[in-house]
C-alpha cells in the first residue's frame, strides 16, 4: 500500500508539470497565432526539467537553466540542453532565443531587475517571455502558506518566519504594480493574460469551469499573474 501511495503521487506531480506544459504552451500559442514548434527556447529555473522536455518534445531546440542540476530523467529520454548557473546571469549570446519562459522564477532571484535585462539581452528581436509569478497583493503566500503577514516590509516578515519556524529562503514577491513597473523599466511590451486564463480555462488547459467571469480590475489581486513580453523589434 505504501509502494501504490508513493508510485501515485509522482503520478500526480508528473501529471501536474504535464498540465503545466500544456498552459504554458496554449498562451504563447495564442499569443503567436501559431504553433509553438521550430522555436529555440530557453527554460530558466527548470527544476526537474519535465516542462523543458515536454515543450521539447514539440519539435523546439530548448536549453534550460537552474542553480543545481535536479533533472529527473533518463538520458535517452531527455531531449533539450543543461546548463548550471550561480546567479542571474545567462551564459548565452545576446539575441539567440525565439523563447524565454520565467516560470515563478523571479521571487527566487536577488536582483529581479537583472533577471529581466538578461532576459531581454538573450531574445532575438520581437522575442517574447512567458513571464509567470505569485502576486504579493493576494492575501495568502504560496511558499510559506501564511495570510497576510507577507505584506510586512521584508525584514520583519523574514524574522516573524522565523520565530514560526516556517523561514526557509529569501522569497521576494512582487507587488502587481511593481510588476509593470519592471516591465518597463527594462524595455518589454506586455500583454497579460491572468483574467483570460481564469475565464477560458479550457482553452487555456486549466481544470474547472467558470460560471461568472471575473474582470480585468481583479487581476491586481490574483494569486498568480501571467504576462507575455516581448521584445522591441530590431
Amino acid at each position: 500500500m505504501k509502494k501504490w501511495g508513493n508510485s501515485m503521487r509522482g503520478y500526480v506531480v508528473k501529471n501536474d508539470r504535464k498540465l503545466k506544459s500544456e498552459k504554458i504552451l496554449a498562451i504563447l500559442e495564442e499569443h503567436l497565432q501559431t504553433d509553438v514548434s521550430n522555436y529555440e527556447i530557453l527554460d530558466i529555473g527548470t527544476g526537474n526539467g519535465e516542462i523543458a522536455n515536454y515543450i521539447a518534445k514539440k519539435n523546439n531546440i530548448v536549453y534550460s537553466v537552474d542553480v543545481e542540476n535536479q533533472i529527473d530523467l533518463e538520458e535517452e529520454i531527455q531531449q533539450f540542453y543543461f546548463k548550471e548557473v550561480s546567479d542571474e546571469y545567462l551564459p548565452f549570446e545576446d539575441g539567440v532565443f525565439d523563447v524565454v519562459i520565467s516560470n515563478h522564477v523571479v521571487e527566487h532571484v536577488m536582483d529581479s531587475n537583472l533577471h529581466l535585462k538578461e532576459i531581454y539581452r538573450v531574445l532575438k528581436g520581437g522575442g517574447i517571455c512567458y513571464f509567470a509569478t505569485p502576486n504579493r497583493n493576494f492575501v495568502r503566500d504560496p511558499h510559506t502558506k501564511t495570510f497576510f503577514i507577507h505584506w510586512l516590509p521584508y525584514k520583519l516578515f523574514f524574522c516573524v518566519l522565523e520565530k514560526m519556524g516556517r523561514y526557509q529562503e529569501p522569497i521576494k514577491l512582487l507587488w502587481y504594480k511593481n510588476m509593470k513597473s519592471l516591465f518597463n523599466s527594462t524595455g518589454f511590451s506586455y500583454r497579460e493574460y491572468t483574467a483570460r486564463v481564469i475565464n477560458e480555462p479550457v482553452k487555456f488547459k486549466m481544470d474547472g469551469n467558470v460560471k461568472v467571469k471575473i474582470p480585468r480590475c481583479m487581476q491586481r489581486i490574483s494569486p498568480t499573474n501571467i504576462f507575455v513580453l516581448k521584445k522591441t523589434e530590431e
